[in-house]
């Protein structure tokens, strides 16, 4: 296969084509192979931050909080073991 057969056109016929008459004949390759407009720009997300690197203790009482506002429970007025204060 040739470039000719490929562009659907003849070399002769590429070079005495105006700009518009180019642009028309090349649309359906550009619209694979240009840049994205600005419009449709890419945007880049910032990685998301390292968490603080919690003690197993720590994460038990967040679950505990979590769990205790979830079903509606005071924890204020409770005696917890040594292990979840």
């Amino acid at each position: 296969m040739t470039i000719e057969q490929l562009l659907n056109c003849d070399v002769d016929e590429l070079e005495q084509m105006t700009d518009e008459e180019l642009n028309k004949h090349f649309a359906p390759y550009l619209v694979v192979c240009s840049p994205p407009e600005k419009e449709h720009a890419v945007v880049n997300i910032n990685k998301p931050k390292r968490k603080k690197h919690k003690t197993k203790n720590e994460a038990l009482n967040d679950q505990m909080k979590e769990l205790a506002e979830l079903h509606n429970v005071s924890l204020e007025n409770v005696k917890l073991p040594k292990n979840l204060q």
